[in-house]
């Protein structure tokens, strides 16, 4: 049956895309100066120039590992390529199978007259096209105007559904459908509108699901901006068309990114959105500011549709909050998950899906995060692929490859109508399910007391934590739900729920046996160990990596813990140990280690950066990843930290300089010239470390083993790095949740079987010169932009 659907939506298509077959001429505006036509480019350098580039203001599109070298593929007009070429790189651009660049392949297209594409304003485009399904299908399609937009156009959107024109709107479950917030991504239209049509063509067929659901249709969000590409010289214009200095020209310093405007995380920093005029992700002046941010948000308000796909291009990928801060899944994580798939096995054929701030980059005033924190609705970004290598934003004017495309993402698409109507347990062509519990399980427990954790379905009701101390009774302790930390951990929870019980009464060596229930349903059981020795103020977390090789040390556990007790205890604080190396390079749980302490002292000694010796230069150690993420939850929950060593973390400011193996089941990275996935540089607001820290996920963490340094009453002088040659040779920063000087962090994600409801653990993929990666590949611990969202 879906066969037979596709094949009535080709035939749709092909008709309707082929109203008028000629050149399209949609907007009054004159085609921007040669020096401001924007154009992709690449270039091979070191590993980490993408990162720096992107930071001084640069639109980073791709970025890969190739031959030891990064791949980086970039917009820019002429005077960001002179910035480029002033820090000595020589770009060239990006061409396709036929040798053209962008702008070259755009003007062929427009030249022969398009054969699939069509503009918004002309005539026999998209709002015609809009106007044509309405009036032809009257019994099950309402078209409205959701908003003008600068120029004065009607932003068109269109609901679908049995009694469309006669039930109020938002009467019945929703899904939203949108595209094209972004310019020049016409293969995001394309796709938006044959889904449309094919809903429509299909509508007996469908009959059940229309009954029951409305489903929305958004094709172009930003029509000025849309129509403007289809102007010479203009094809890679991605903004509105607001005219910010007032001249009453369009050039490079105008325009407002549509997908940096909304309210939500707006200007939370400079890195998710920018506040300078001439960038491609100017987020303007200040929340919904733009009229075509307001449609949008308006619509979100009005409906509140359960779920939405917003298409963008290009990718390939599946992304879902949250993107303002990186590796931070939501509570309702679950439900994405089982709806986008897997790397092995994704909704959409050969995408890579996963958490938008990890699989592509940092955002923040976006449209998925505005939509999950603030009305409720699970919101993806399908960022749909080029058409063909080097084909970038230009997607090859060609029916047969884009219903391909389209092809390709119409099950993924029907899913989420299936789902609308009770999305938690979600419909989908997969056959995946979602978890009744998503327990946070660790090893060991630092705490006589101890918060255990479990993310569970809201329709379960009440949940309670049992177990069990050295096989004895079964004890039974009431949970609470989980409000969120200091800076993320709040919202996003419409679905599911993070719950925390107390388990008391136990003691050192105890061996504790812990699982969740409600009424009707049992979780999955852990096991973890109470320390030995516990009980002081501070921990100080040794991360020397004796045992490792950069540089090699000849030990086997950490020289200068000792020094730090020390230090400690004249300050007047007792304090344990959590030593990586002797624990297994196993990093501390967050709640299960790190937060039995006022304080906590991370120092990494003489480490340059954790590698095995399997490793070659270029990696570094899983453990590293894992232990800055625990950190990061740590003080999201009020902890305070002192960071201290001779090269203190000095894999963080490399600028993706590093790779690392996410899955355990794999052991460590061996290579550096493997595809990109995840790097250990980000920005302190990608980690929740700087001084505007937030998010959408629970802490979490680990509890490993420790062994106690001296003990003493708690005294009022504060905690005080320690005084020996060796310690005075390194650097030390004393850091809250209110700063925290390395502007990086580091990426990491976890196997399935291992993310057992950790929250601020999420997803990295790796940039790939096939444009696909397999499962496996080793990771820069950071965003590796590919993608335009």
């Amino acid at each position: 049956m879906a066969r037979t659907f596709t094949l009535i939506a080709a035939v749709t298509a092909c008709l309707a895309t082929s109203l008028v077959a000629g050149q399209a001429v949609a907007s009054e505006d004159p085609p921007l100066p040669p020096s401001d036509r924007i154009e992709l480019y690449q270039l091979d350098a070191t590993p980490g120039t993408g990162q720096a580039l992107a930071e001084s203001g640069i639109d980073v599109v791709r970025k890969e590992a190739a031959a030891g070298k990064e791949h980086i593929e970039f917009t820019a007009d002429q005077g960001d390529l002179a910035k480029v070429g002033k820090l000595g790189h020589k770009p060239e651009p990006v061409r396709n199978p036929q040798g053209q660049t962008q702008l070259e392949a755009a003007k062929a297209q427009a030249s022969g007259g398009y054969t699939v594409f069509r503009s918004y304003s002309e005539q026999g485009g998209i709002a015609d096209q809009l106007r044509a399904i309405a009036d032809a299908n009257k019994d099950v399609v309402k078209l409205q105007s959701i908003g003008k937009t600068i120029k004065g156009q009607d932003i068109l959107a269109v609901k679908v559904t049995r009694h469309a024109r006669t039930l109020p709107d938002g009467a019945k479950p929703a899904a939203l459908y949108s595209a094209t917030q972004h310019a020049r991504e016409w293969i995001a239209t394309e796709v938006d509108m044959r889904l449309l049509k094919h809903v429509v063509a299909n509508k007996q067929a469908l009959a059940d699901l229309l009954r029951t659901t409305e489903l929305w249709f958004v094709p172009v969000a930003n029509p000025d901006g849309y129509d403007f590409t289809f102007t010479e010289g203009n094809r890679l214009w991605r903004k509105n068309l607001r005219d910010n200095n007032g001249d009453g020209q369009i050039a490079s310093g105008d325009g407002v990114d549509p997908n940096r405007n909304f309210p939500t995380n707006f200007h939370y920093d400079e890195e998710g959105a920018s506040s300078i005029p001439s960038s491609e992700t100017y987020r303007g002046t200040g929340p919904a500011s733009e009229p075509e941010t307001k449609a949008m948000d308006g619509l979100m308000r009005r409906i509140r549709f359960a779920l939405q796909l917003n298409y963008h291009s290009f990718g390939p990928l599946l992304l879902y909050p949250a993107g303002w801060q990186m590796y931070t899944e939501t509570a309702d994580n679950p439900v994405y998950e089982a709806l986008t798939g897997t790397d092995a096995k994704p909704a959409v054929p050969g995408y890579n899906p996963g958490l938008a701030a990890g699989e592509l980059y940092i955002t923040n005033g976006d449209t998925n995060d505005r939509a999950h924190g603030e009305y409720g609705t699970l919101s993806w970004t399908p960022e749909l692929n080029e058409g063909c290598e080097g084909c970038g934003f230009v997607f090859p004017d060609d029916e047969a490859l884009v219903q391909a495309e389209f092809e390709k993402n119409l099950p993924f698409a029907l899913d989420i109508a299936r789902s609308a109507a009770n999305p938690v347990e979600p419909v989908t062509h997969l056959g995946n399910k979602t978890p009744d519990f998503v327990v946070d399980p660790f090893e060991v427990s630092h705490g006589r007391d101890q918060v255990v954790e479990v993310n569970a379905k809201r329709k379960l009701g009440p949940v309670v934590v049992q177990y069990q101390v050295n096989g004895g009774r079964t004890r039974t302790a009431l949970t609470t739900e989980w409000k969120g930390g200091e800076r993320y951990g709040k919202g996003y929870d419409v679905y599911y729920h993070r719950l925390r019980g107390k388990i008391s009464g136990t003691k050192p060596g105890d061996s504790v046996k812990v699982w969740f229930r409600s009424l009707t349903k049992q979780s999955a059981n852990f096991t973890y160990k109470v320390a030995d020795d516990i009980g002081g103020k501070v921990l100080i977390l040794a991360a020397e990596d004796v045992t490792g090789i950069s540089p090699a040390q000849g030990v086997t556990e950490s020289k200068y813990v000792d020094d730090y007790a020390k230090a400690v205890s004249e300050a007047g604080y007792s304090s344990d140990v959590y030593d990586i190396d002797r624990n297994g390079r196993k990093a501390p749980h967050p709640l299960g280690v790190l937060s039995h302490y006022k304080a906590v002292i991370w120092e990494t000694g003489d480490d340059i950066n954790p590698r095995t010796p399997e490793q070659v230069p270029g990696t570094i150690a899983r453990h590293s990843v894992e232990t800055e993420l625990a950190v990061r939850d740590y003080l999201n929950e009020g902890g305070k930290l002192l960071s201290a060593g001779k090269y203190a973390h000095y894999a963080r400011h490399a600028n993706q300089g590093f790779f690392f193996q996410p899955d355990a089941a794999l052991g460590e990275c061996v290579t550096a010239t493997t595809r990109r996935a995840s790097s250990s540089t980000t920005t302190s607001s990608s980690t929740g470390w700087g001084p505007t820290s937030g998010s959408t996920t629970a802490a979490r963490a680990r509890r490993p083993t420790s062994r106690s340094g001296s003990r003493a009453p708690r005294a009022r002088s504060p905690v005080s790095p320690p005084r020996s040659t060796a310690a005075t040779r390194r650097t030390t920063r004393i850091t809250t949740t209110r700063g925290w000087p390395p502007r990086r962090s580091c990426r990491w994600r976890p196997s399935r079987s291992s993310r057992a409801g950790r929250a601020s653990r999420g997803t990295g993929r790796a940039a790939r010169s096939t444009r696909t990666r397999a499962r496996g590949t080793c990771r820069a611990a950071s965003p590796t932009p590919r993608g335009n969202a």
